[in-house]
């Protein structure tokens, strides 16, 4: 509840805001300062974010938030920290914290009765976690991912799933991207995506991409034909279901994702 109550109050003050554009001095790669100090203690994983120029005894409350200083809005999504204190005796006023997630963040302190936030500087972002699962039929697949910049087409994370259809990405800077799911003999599944926090993706069932055979986009009759000619035989590429033999199950696959595309969504 004290949370839930500080959040709704700094949100409400720190709706609008105009910082000063002043240099960054940076420190150690993980932070930068600004008006106080914002340090990373790489064997605890803690940041310790401190300031000299507060009214003793006054409520202060520190808040990290994700986004940069020309591009970030406050919200219950985008605060990574949040915690009050009163100011010590010199002025002086300390946080140590572990934010729940390190995509580029500010430092701020809020104090009251003041129009602005003091900025104490920044994180500097170390990527979110991205996972998920990929299926087919029920039982989960293996199959290769990627996370591809929306705009060019390059790929900037690939990974492959494990026997569980589990797949993670990490280090993952904050953006839009395409989700790229490819398999032999499948289609592509292709979905834009948002990550903006750690994020576990819904699964993906590829059941009703199983059959592209001859890699033309479509599972059409060149498709069919192909695997009807390796009936019954051993063919990896026509065995979808990777059970060793081309037979039934692999043509009931492909009936059942015949004339589909690549999936685009």
């Amino acid at each position: 509840m004290r949370n839930k109550m500080m959040r709704a109050a700094l949100c409400a003050a720190l709706t609008v805001l105009a910082l000063t554009c002043v240099a960054f001095a940076a420190t150690d790669g993980y932070t930068a300062d600004r008006s106080g100090t914002v340090d990373y203690n790489a064997n605890t994983g803690k940041y310790t974010a401190s300031y000299g120029s507060a009214e003793a005894g006054q409520e202060v409350v520190l808040l990290v938030v994700s986004g940069t200083e020309s591009s970030y809005a406050i919200s219950e999504k985008t605060i990574m920290y949040i915690d009050q204190k009163t100011v010590a005796g010199d002025g002086s006023v300390s946080f140590e914290f572990i934010p729940k997630s390190t995509p580029d963040s500010l430092v701020l302190l809020g104090v009251a009765g003041a129009s602005e936030p003091v900025l104490l500087g920044t994180v500097v972002g170390q990527g979110v976690t991205v996972s998920g699962t990929v299926k087919y039929q029920g039982t989960y697949s293996t199959a290769t991912v990627a996370l591809k910049n929306k705009s060019t087409g390059e790929v900037l994370y690939e990974t492959a799933t494990d026997k569980s259809g589990a797949y993670t990405f990490n280090s993952v800077a904050v953006g839009e991207y395409n989700l790229y799911i490819t398999k032999q003999s499948y289609l592509t599944y292709t979905k834009a995506i948002m990550v903006d926090d750690e994020c576990v993706l819904p699964t993906v069932d590829i059941s009703k991409l199983a059959g592209d055979i001859v890699v033309n986009g479509k599972i059409n009759t060149t498709d069919l034909s192909y695997l009807i000619r390796n009936f019954n035989g051993i063919d990896e590429i026509s065995d979808l279901n990777g059970s060793g033999k081309v037979n039934s199950a692999d043509l009931s696959a492909l009936l059942g994702s015949f004339n589909a595309s690549n999936y685009v969504g």
